[in-house]
């Protein structure tokens, strides 16, 4: 156990990590295991992953609703180079942040503008190499403008359900209603979106990010983009605590936020380090493949 940290990612294979579980405090998040600190902690006392803007739909599918925070970073990279980035970053964060294993997926997407008026949106056709499920539904809106700011955090509401015709439909007639506009429909090009994801632990304030490196490739041309995404994703809370209450305290307190600008700086020093190109951007995938498909169509 890391000295004077409250939490930390066990590591080894999943099942040695499992056999180790007797009398810790063990939080399961996604590949990833978080313990508590026992001498953080009052006896038999548990923690919970919390947050208050994710809504479960169908768990055993994906499909939830969510607040997203997310910060980007435009960087040449490539797949294989970023599990050894993650141990230098832990090193240069001197242990604040720890990483879980690496998980691997690959997607396809097709982007659909909607605009009804002054508004417009995008909804995204999801799948998954290998899903067996049906085809999902993705639509983020922005909820703040946070383009130009300090911080350059993208804040943006986030549905996933399962796609069908009805279901795209009933997005457009809904956006018409509200709008009181005709809806109007443009396609963009579809691309194929590796991705390594891991689970990143503040191990201070029990603070959870995803953080990820996607490479994402137009069907059929050479355009591509590579990003690094840090996605705050929830924070671990004494099961038996007020947490709506401790939730809004740490909003308050602008602590979260503060963490991923902190983790977000962290990142870029060490892109600079290892001699990486990059650049902090708000440049968003719906963004991205509409410029690249208004340029070559």
């Amino acid at each position: 156990m890391i000295a004077n940290k409250n939490f930390n990612i066990k590591q080894g294979p999943l099942r040695e990590r499992q056999s180790k579980m007797i009398n810790e405090s063990i939080i399961p998040i996604q590949n990833a295991l978080i313990v508590c600190n026992s001498e953080q902690r009052s006896l038999n006392e548990e923690y919970i992953e919390f947050n208050p803007d994710l809504h479960l739909i169908d768990t055993q599918r994906a499909y939830w609703n969510s607040i997203e925070y997310e910060s980007k970073i435009n960087v040449n990279m490539e797949l294989q180079e970023f599990k050894s980035f993650l141990q230098r970053l832990e090193q240069r964060s001197s242990g604040d942040f720890g990483f879980g294993p690496l998980a691997r997926s690959m997607s396809f997407e097709r982007h659909f503008l909607l605009r009804s008026g002054e508004a417009e949106i995008y909804v995204v056709k999801l799948g998954k190499k290998n899903w067996k499920q049906k085809v999902a539904m993705k639509l983020k809106e922005a909820l703040k403008e946070t383009k130009g700011k300090e911080t350059g955090i993208l804040v943006r509401s986030m549905k996933i359900n399962e796609w069908s015709d009805d279901a795209f439909e009933n997005v457009c007639a809904e956006m018409s209603i509200q709008n009181n506009a005709k809806i109007k429909i443009k396609s963009y090009r579809s691309f194929y979106k590796k991705k390594l994801r891991a689970v990143c632990l503040n191990r201070i304030h029990g603070i959870v990010f995803g953080v990820s490196l996607d490479q994402s490739k137009v069907t059929g041309r050479t355009e591509k983009l590579s990003q690094i995404e840090i996605e705050y994703w929830s924070t671990l809370l004494p099961k038996t605590s007020n947490h709506q209450e401790i939730m809004n305290n740490l909003v308050q307190s602008n602590l979260i936020q503060q963490i991923q600008v902190q983790l977000c700086s962290l990142v870029m020093q060490e892109l600079q380090q290892s001699g990486f190109a990059f650049k902090k951007t708000t440049l968003t995938k719906s963004e991205w493949v509409r410029g690249v498909s208004e340029c070559t169509s």
